[in-house]
């Protein structure tokens, strides 16, 4: 007995050893699952406490070897827990030897047993080896014991048996699906054997135990996932086009850039809202530039940029400005919110009108009595509900006077201007890829001067710049442009480009004798969303500024457009009932004048509509005489 005491041991450290010097090619936590057969040698450790029958008490301890065996499943729970539950068949047989006799008592216990077991893998790298910890539960199938000298007597009150278990073992793999498992555990058991008193005394019988065992188990054959190689990345980038569109909306090449002195006037209308961003008080940074106080001074209505979002980018400085010269003008401050996501919090459209009030009154000293402050829900005259562009015009402030001084079109007149022909250039990139574009950038420059900049993530369909009075050069420098996109696995590439400058000075013209001209610009721009009527505001432009500058020489052309909100064919159409409005009021007043109405709609976008501000600047009717000089 003792040289198996010690033997046993020796044979579980250099199992583990052996196994240990085994490298794994694959882990049970690769599976699903696994199942199959495990067979146990056990070394059951018998541990009698004044066991009393008749006259003999057993006290000694005992081991007896003895064998355990079932099923047993491996479920994997993460790359570290693996759920590893077994059902089978356990003996807990021994022999006692009685105090001061040679009288043996043979016990005969047999157990069904229901294990959970957990195990923990990957410990120490994906090498097999893994630690366990669980319970042991065995339902009494057979129960009795024998004495020497004494009949066979059965063991009364055997009670269910309670243990844990802890251990180590090593998952070693026979082929793509199936594992050797040798294993060692010791089980501490929590419960007696029996509790009963009568006949013989049992109640303090316990039977720790060590197992030894070998599992075999099988799992699920793994699919052969191909990993196919990935290519290397390709990046194609450059241009399918470089097109010009005439004011009438037509494709034309682009062989250069005529920029010409011109005697030029421009009428820039005056959007009056003020653009908030979602449930803000105060105008977004897209749509205003706001100053201090401190800064008041530098701004001059007369030194504006001859750009209509520039100048729309400043309302609150052009009211404030006029407000002031105009001293017994009243005002009229509207909030609104956008119909959809700010309708509950009532307040907002309040605040918003006090912004602007607050500004115009601590900015430029304007008496508060002489503004008048409101709010309300959606505006009077909303843009779309059912698009995020029209959701997003409704959140603003609305302005009104008395006096229409305050918001009078501004005028900008030189006799000087360069002006750019085509001034609209279409840019249409081609961008071929077999990976993910993450950024791209695209810019327009002159002398190294930045034009025109944006960048993003999803390339566009096509960059369009509108050149603007006074923006290129007055001297014959190509205008250069790039566009560079960077992809998900490093690749980078830019294409570059320039397009020829021609440059006519107004001395240039005279030298060569070429023919001059007189050219003005106006913008109807208060056309209600969806709407062709003429306001009376644009009435009076027209009878102001339009009508006086029509000469008997002079070519009229009316072009009609719209912002990107809706069907493009309807808003064509739309655009070209707005110019014809403006075209027959014209001809009723000029009888014989020389007009010609072009209907374009969104087929050209003339101002940035990505914000309301451009947005409202398309819903126009620009009217441009050419006079002959």
């Amino acid at each position: 007995m003792r040289i198996m005491k010690m033997k046993f041991p020796m044979i579980i450290v250099m199992m583990t050893v052996l196994f240990g010097l085994k490298l794994n090619a694959q882990n049970v936590t690769d599976f699903p699952f696994l199942i199959g057969p495990n067979i146990n040698l056990n070394l059951n450790m018998h541990s009698p406490n004044n066991i009393q029958i008749q006259n003999l008490i057993f006290n000694k301890n005992a081991i007896s070897p003895d064998f355990s065996a079932g099923l047993l499943g491996l479920f994997p729970l993460s790359n570290t827990f693996v759920l590893a539950p077994r059902l089978g068949y356990n003996r807990l047989n021994g022999t006692m030897t009685a105090e001061n006799t040679n009288n043996e008592l043979g016990a005969t216990l047999d157990y069904f047993e229901i294990s959970p077991v957990l195990q923990l893998h990957n410990l120490f790298g994906n090498n097999g080896f893994y630690f366990l910890a669980g319970l042991e539960a065995g339902i009494p199938i057979s129960k009795n014991y024998k004495i020497d000298n004494l009949n066979e007597t059965t063991i009364p009150d055997v009670q269910t048996r309670l243990a844990g278990a802890i251990g180590l073992g090593y998952a070693i793999p026979l082929s793509e699906t199936i594992f050797l498992i040798p294993e060692a555990s010791f089980r501490i058991p929590f419960s007696k054997v029996s509790t009963s008193t009568q006949p013989a005394y049992f109640k303090d019988w316990q039977v720790p135990q060590i197992r030894a065992g070998l599992s075999l188990v099988f799992g699920p054959k793994k699919e052969t996932k191909r990993v196919e190689e990935e290519p290397p990345v390709s990046l194609n980038v450059g241009f399918k086009e470089i097109r010009a569109y005439d004011r009438a909306g037509n494709v034309q090449p682009v062989s250069n850039i005529r920029v010409e002195d011109i005697e030029y006037t421009e009428l820039f209308p005056l959007i009056p809202y003020v653009f908030m961003d979602l449930n803000q008080s105060q105008p977004s940074p897209r749509s205003q530039f706001l100053v201090e106080k401190s800064q008041r001074g530098e701004f001059k209505i007369n030194t504006l940029e001859p750009d209509a979002v520039r100048i729309n980018n400043r309302t609150l400085d052009i009211i404030g400005t006029r407000m002031a010269e105009n001293p017994n003008s009243d005002l009229t401050i509207t909030g609104t919110l956008d119909g959809k996501d700010e309708m509950r919090n009532r307040d907002l459209a309040m605040q918003r009108a006090d912004f602007v009030k607050n500004y115009l009154v601590n900015n430029f000293n304007i008496n508060p009595q002489r503004i008048n402050t409101r709010s309300t829900g959606l505006p009077s005259k909303p843009s779309s509900l059912t698009t995020e562009d029209g959701v997003e015009e409704n959140r603003r402030v609305e302005l009104s006077s008395s006096n229409p001084l305050i918001f009078e079109p501004i005028l900008i007149s030189s006799d000087n201007q360069r002006l750019a022909e085509p001034s609209i250039i279409e840019f249409i990139p081609l961008v071929e890829t077999n990976d993910v574009i993450t950024s791209w950038e695209f810019d327009v420059s002159q002398s190294d001067k930045t034009l025109k900049r944006s960048n993003g993530t999803d390339i566009p369909k096509s960059f369009q710049w509108t050149i603007r009075p006074n923006e290129l050069e007055s001297k014959q420098v190509p205008v250069d442009y790039r566009l560079s996109v960077s992809t998900k696995r490093g690749a980078k590439r830019q294409v570059t480009g320039s397009i020829p400058v021609e440059y006519l000075s107004t001395s240039r013209k005279k030298t060569q004798d070429l023919p001059d001209k007189i050219i003005s610009k106006y913008s109807l721009v208060l056309f209600d969303f969806d709407k062709a009527e003429v306001s009376s505001a644009d009435l009076e432009i027209i009878d102001k500024y339009i009508l006086p500058s029509i000469k008997f020489n002079s070519t009229v052309q009316v072009y009609g457009y719209t912002d990107r909100i809706g069907d493009e064919e309807y808003n064509r159409k739309l655009a070209e009932r707005r110019a014809n409005t403006v075209s027959n009021i014209i001809k009723q007043k000029k009888k014989d004048v020389k007009i010609e109405t072009f209907g374009v709609g969104e087929k050209v976008l003339i101002f940035d509509n990505d914000t309301p501000v451009g947005r409202h600047l398309s819903r126009t009717v620009q009217v441009i005489v050419t006079t002959p000089k």
